[in-house]
Formats: structure tokens, sequence, C-alpha cells
């Protein structure tokens, strides 16, 4: 099985803000949060196959971002103890 990629959209560098040029916005709010979890759990999907995939070094720096950004995101943490 060939290692998982990340692609470019799902990127934690990638396009920054949903919506940002729209930042009063009340209709904004609700998209961008859906968005943002949106994003955030196909960053753990990555890590989580990666570390399925025996890279355990990247799925820990992913893992170690995520949980860096959201440390109260349990997912963040749960993969970092699979991997030792």
């Amino acid at each position: 099985m060939s290692p998982p990629r990340a692609s470019p959209r799902s990127s934690p560098r990638g396009g920054g803000q949903p919506y940002a040029e729209f930042p009063d916005e009340p209709w904004t709010a609700a998209e961008r949060a859906r968005l943002e979890e949106v994003h955030r759990t196909a960053r753990v999907r990555l890590a989580a196959a990666r570390l399925g995939c025996g890279q355990a070094a990247q799925a820990l720096a992913d893992a170690g971002a995520l949980t860096r950004e959201q440390p109260l995101h349990e997912e963040g943490w749960r993969l970092p103890a699979l991997a030792l």
C-alpha cells in the first residue's frame, strides 16, 4: 500500500480562514465553523492513515500540530498514544 499524501487543499498551510473576505457578515459564522471542522477531520484522518501505513514520525508530527491548535480535541491526543 502506498503511503498517503496530503493534497494541497488538506494542508494546514492551505487557504487560511474560510470566508476571510467577509469577517463581519453573520451568515459566514456557521459555515466557517462547519468548514473548519471538516478541515480538522481531514487532518485527523490523514494522520491516522499515515500511522496505519507505518509513517509514525509523520503521524506524530501531524498529531502534535493538531493538539497545539486544539488542545481539547481528543483525537489529536489519541493518535500519539497509538503510535507508541
